[in-house]
């Protein structure tokens, strides 16, 4: 890891190289106020409804952070969620029966690093499956609890 520049001295320049280098922040965010219960067959991963376009940058790192509540809607068993970058999966999630509840919707909170290596429109999607039992799975949201979907650009690593 690169060590800060934390000396700076009387009439240095910012350049432009540095300034491009720094982080832009959220880029994209989304919230959904909805719940989303899978259809059969329920062991097929399956669109949530969150979706985001960004235009990734050649080079720079961004955070993909989802924030929902898988909820065994059909009874108790493991739900697999997904992170999907352009139509392919890159990172899956699978929450076990053990933290799960048929009761209440937990939180679930996960992010993923991406260093972009072209430049391009790319779309993220979140998908939700059963694990292996074909019952219902849910991604639980209303007016209260929130699922929410966002990508922050980190800058130049």
């Amino acid at each position: 890891m690169a060590t800060p520049n934390t000396t700076f001295s009387s009439g240095a320049v910012l350049t432009a190289e540095q300034v491009n280098s720094l982080p832009f922040g959220v880029v994209a965010r989304q919230s959904i106020n909805t719940a989303f219960t899978t259809v059969a067959p329920h062991t097929t991963l399956q669109a949530n409804g969150a979706t985001l376009t960004i235009n990734e940058v050649n080079g720079r790192l961004y955070r993909v952070n989802y924030s929902g509540y898988p909820y065994p809607i059909g009874g108790q068993q493991s739900v697999v969620m997904s992170l999907f970058r352009a139509g392919v999966e890159v990172k899956q999630f699978n929450i076990f029966t053990g933290s799960m509840s048929t009761i209440f919707a937990p939180n679930f909170g996960t992010s993923f690093l991406y260093l972009a290596t072209a430049s391009a429109s790319i779309t993220w999607t979140v998908r939700i499956a059963a694990f292996s039992a074909n019952t219902s799975v849910q991604d639980f949201g209303n007016a209260t609890l929130l699922r929410q979907f966002w990508i922050e650009d980190l800058g130049k690593p």
